[in-house]
């Protein structure tokens, strides 16, 4: 991947993303058999439609190809020659608003009440006063409403048998991970490189179940995969 790219986008990370500081990742990835040592591929995305060439396309499957090439795989532009085929899509979810209710604290009663006693003497005469007082404790005394609105950012990734579909043109899945995310942000740009990263650990392997992987916003970790300075 261009490092100027990268550049570039780690610094619109670090001025637009806001809120929570960590980035929690849901992870799915399942395997079918052993990929070929050469692991050259030819990357398409999976709607017909969004050829190799698209603008967006292109930003979005040069993370594709750098978590890739850390596991080996090489990108060839030719179809012919390419052992793999890799299919990629992505999306965002129309906006999912709810309310979130914060309990507000104050004082409130407690049906107990104290009594102090008070003795007062003038001369000969002696005054005694009492006053009951309820005692108070804190608590809710309402409540706050606020709207959120969150959206679901969602990666999905195939491995194909490009040999194998050229032979006999039968289908032969070698992995796949489906991954995804949810948080304010309504552009998916910023979430994306999170949740290839995410889907990275996976790469080949079975995840069994679904995991949720946490992801430090802008932390050393994914700052070193990307090499982000």
């Amino acid at each position: 991947m261009k490092k100027i790219i990268l550049i570039a986008f780690s610094c619109l990370i670090l001025i637009s993303l806001t809120s929570c500081s960590n980035y929690y990742v849901l992870t799915k990835v399942s395997s079918f058999g052993d990929v070929p040592p050469q692991k050259t591929y030819y990357i398409l995305h999976s709607n017909n439609e969004i050829q190799a060439d698209d603008i967006e396309f292109k930003w979005y499957s040069e993370y594709v190809d750098y978590a890739l090439a850390k596991q080996g795989y090489k990108k060839l532009n030719d179809y012919d020659s390419a052992a793999l085929l890799i299919l990629i899509d992505y999306a965002i979810s129309e906006p999912i608003n709810y309310t979130v209710s914060t309990p507000v604290l104050g004082e409130i009663d407690t049906g107990v009440f104290e009594t102090k006693k008070t003795i007062k003497k003038d001369g000969d005469e002696t005054t005694i006063t009492k006053e009951s007082k309820e005692k108070k404790i804190i608590g809710v005394t309402g409540y706050k409403l606020e709207n959120k609105t969150e959206y679901v950012k969602s990666f999905n990734i195939y491995c194909y048998d490009l040999i194998e579909w050229r032979i006999s043109k039968k289908e032969k899945l070698y992995w796949k991970a489906n991954v995804k995310t949810t948080n304010s942000s309504d552009d998916l740009r910023y979430s994306f490189p999170y949740l290839v990263y995410s889907a990275s650990f996976y790469f080949e392997k079975n995840s069994v179940n679904q995991r949720e992987i946490e992801i430090r916003k802008n932390g050393s970790a994914i700052k070193k995969f990307y090499d982000w300075d």
